[in-house]
């Protein structure tokens, strides 16, 4: 163990702990939510460019 986690004590590395895993569930949110509307966009017509950084409305 490196001297900083054993200074902390068990409440220190449970807080540590909880803020982690709700920074990377919220981060997960963030990226679904990414994942989703990038999908309803596409269901709606929306098709992305060969250069990955364009959209175009396809016309139907």
């Amino acid at each position: 163990m490196t001297p900083l986690i054993k200074n902390l004590n068990s409440s220190s590395l449970a807080r540590i702990l909880f803020y982690s895993i709700k920074s990377n569930q919220l981060l997960m949110e963030e990226i679904l939510t990414l994942i989703f509307k990038f999908l309803l966009l596409e269901k709606r017509g929306l098709k992305q460019t060969t250069l990955g950084s364009e959209y175009q409305i396809q016309c139907h």
